[in-house]
């Protein structure tokens, strides 16, 4: 999610197709506290994540 600072033991940060991000940050913004406050993202199906880095290609725009 762009809008939020990353890093962490273990994390992993990358680029993703600007589609996807848009359409996610609309989904994820209402849920984010409005003071600022810090909160944790947890992957709950982390075997279905992407195994590479975006190659800017958006596969899925070109899937129809």
């Amino acid at each position: 999610m762009a809008v939020t600072d990353e890093g962490g033991s273990g994390a992993r940060t990358a680029e993703v197709p600007k589609r996807e991000n848009l359409c996610q940050g609309g989904l994820y913004r209402p849920q984010y506290p409005a003071d600022g406050e810090r909160f944790i993202v947890v992957i709950a199906n982390p075997g279905l994540m992407a195994s590479n880095d975006f190659a800017g290609r958006d596969i899925a725009k070109d899937q129809g």
